[in-house]
């Protein structure tokens, strides 16, 4: 007799959670993930067997997880995989031909969506008439085309040198008052990112400093814009400075997590009406800024992918112990585009998170069995996912009524992008 979802659930998650206190869990895990659709074909006797070898024994575990798939009846093994693939491609549209970003920018000029005056008097729209920026949000790198990299792809290095900021946002550092804990935060330093063709991914480089800065960069606001345009300030390694690069302006990271479900929703989340920037507007689904002493993992390394799981936890209530013991290892994270959000001063990782076995309705019930008034987070709502309601809301810049942030409707158009290519580029042109 099979064993029942929750069984299977049980066992996979024990072992991972073994596996993880060993630093050696995601090749393993990927590898269980693999199985899911063919957990009715799989001998459970023989799974247990798999999961029962320690983290030093990974070539038996190889080979009994080879010999797991061997038992497996072919003809099934086809079958599951045929529907698997099928299921796929009626929901998810292939995408095999990346959208030059240039042409969805080009659109969405000729449709009216503005972009800040500060990027364009900084020279860096030059070497590329049609980069995408959507408001105060401009992009700055793009991971793979519309592909994206696993976060295991992104590599952080630490330093704890002083933040080279302008002299006068130094003075003004120790002026702001800060409400509650002075926490840490994590800023970019630098960035270096592989080409496209290679694999290595992305190197970022990251120093802390007090979340004061952040106030104090929002009190000098016209001097940072003075210095972008009077190009005496960079945001990134780019062409368009030229030669001789300024010294680069240090930001704080933060990382926009969209939320995807299984029955094609994106998740919107309306920020309270007192948190610091764009209160009771809406946003596609979280952000957070990363937390130099809370984002680290068990190594105490930090990364942005702990920011994302943190933000997921505490904004809308999908802890990740819950995720894994209810759908396992099935969630995809994928970072897409690196921008800059001049409204915050924030260099932004965003990224999409696709949870296949969560339903809508599901998470609205999990983000309010968790909310508590006074949380950043007013309201939960969703959109379709399809390329003509992504297209409408970035245009518009609202769904049904909510006023959408500037990095919410970036947000849409990079998963857009990453799903479904020239089919949004088709649904932009019809508008």
């Amino acid at each position: 007799m099979q064993p029942t979802n929750e069984e299977w659930r049980k066992w996979t998650n024990t072992a991972q959670t073994k596996w993880r206190a060993y630093g050696v869990g995601t090749t393993r895990a990927h590898l269980l993930d693999q199985l899911i659709p063919f957990y009715e074909h799989i001998s459970f006797a023989k799974f247990k067997r798999v999961l029962s070898y320690p983290p030093p024994d990974f070539e038996k575990f190889i080979k009994s997880f080879a010999t797991l798939l061997h038992h497996i009846d072919p003809s099934k093994l086809e079958a599951t995989h045929l529907a698997e693939i099928k299921r796929k491609n009626d929901t998810q549209p292939d995408s095999t031909q990346p959208l030059p970003l240039s042409s969805v920018a080009r659109d969405l000029t000729r449709l009216g969506v503005t972009r800040a005056r500060v990027f364009e008097q900084a020279g860096l729209f030059a070497g590329n008439e049609h980069r995408l920026c959507i408001g105060n949000v401009l992009s700055l790198y793009r991971f793979r085309g519309s592909r994206g990299i696993s976060p295991n792809l992104i590599a952080v290095k630490e330093n704890d040198h002083e933040l080279p900021f302008p002299d006068y946002l130094q003075r003004t550092i120790p002026t702001v008052s800060v409400t509650g804990k002075n926490r840490l935060k994590a800023f970019v330093t630098n960035l270096q990112l592989a080409p496209l063709d290679q694999d290595e991914g992305a190197v970022v480089h990251l120093a802390p400093g007090p979340f004061s800065i952040k106030l104090a960069m929002d009190k000098c606001r016209a001097e940072l814009a003075r210095d972008l345009a009077a190009r005496t300030l960079r945001l990134s390694d780019d062409p368009a400075y030229g030669p001789d690069q300024p010294p680069l302006l240090p930001c704080a990271l933060h990382c926009d997590g969209l939320v995807l479900t299984s029955d094609r929703k994106v998740l919107l989340a309306q920020r309270g009406p007192s948190v610091h920037g764009h209160p009771l507007l809406w946003g596609a689904s979280f952000g957070e800024g990363t937390e130099w002493n809370e984002d680290r993992d068990l190594n105490g390394q930090l990364h942005p992918l702990r920011t994302l799981w943190r933000g997921l936890g505490e904004e809308l209530g999908l802890h990740r112990q819950w995720i894994e013991e209810e759908y396992g290892t099935t969630t995809r994270i994928r970072f897409m585009d690196v921008g800059f959000d001049y409204s915050n001063f924030a260099l932004v990782f965003f990224a999409i998170s696709d949870i296949p076995r969560l339903t809508s309705e599901r998470a609205q019930a999990r983000w309010e069995a968790a909310y508590e008034k006074g949380r950043e987070l007013r309201r939960v709502d969703v959109m379709e996912f399809s390329p003509e309601a992504c297209a409408a809301a970035v245009v518009n810049g609202q769904v049904a009524g909510k006023q959408l942030v500037d990095g919410a409707r970036f947000a849409i158009v990079v998963a857009a992008l990453a799903e479904f290519g020239t089919e949004f580029e088709t649904a932009l042109a019809k508008m």
